[in-house]
């Protein structure tokens, strides 16, 4: 993420918000297999 196309401060955002998280996630599954979903089905 090293592009210039939103200022530093919501690029940071967007890394520690998304990036990162996202990542870790892809990550973990790879490792561990997948997890089971904890969010509340639609009504």
């Amino acid at each position: 993420m090293k592009s210039a196309f939103i200022p530093f401060d919501q690029r940071l955002a967007l890394i520690n918000e998304v990036i990162k998280p996202g990542y870790a996630a892809l990550r973990s599954e790879a490792l561990f297999g997948p997890v089971a979903d904890h969010t509340p089905a639609l009504a």
